[in-house]
């Protein structure tokens, strides 16, 4: 079974999230992956995405797209990354449903559900 679409907008806001934080912390990705320049960039969602996540996610599931994912594989990869984020005191709590109605990403089936028990 693949992540239903509103996991799949949790787990991208995460990553926003992540790369928020990693930049306020001043951690640009050339020393997030220990490269050696003079320069750093910012980290941004897609740089999260691809340089953390996908790098964590190919040998650990052989799997290119988050799509592809089961809640078994999503919740082994989101326990490393938070591990490597901790190792550098970055830490970063998965989006909950609050957090991505604040953001406005909440499907409208899952609000209206939320609307419609709280009556």
């Amino acid at each position: 079974m693949s992540l239903s679409p509103q996991t799949n907008k949790a787990l991208h806001l995460w990553f926003r999230l992540i790369a928020e934080a990693l930049t306020a912390g001043g951690y640009g990705v050339k020393r997030f992956m220990e490269e050696v320049k003079n320069e750093e960039i910012d980290f941004n969602e897609i740089m999260v995405k691809e340089q953390i996540w996908k790098a964590i996610q190919r040998p650990m599931t052989e799997t290119e797209s988050t799509r592809d994912l089961n809640h078994e594989e999503l919740d082994a990869i989101i326990k490393q990354v938070d591990r490597i984020l901790c190792s550098i005191q970055i830490d970063v709590e998965f989006p909950s449903q609050a957090k991505l109605m604040m953001e406005g990403l909440l499907d409208d089936q899952i609000k209206e559900n939320q609307s419609v028990s709280k009556r």
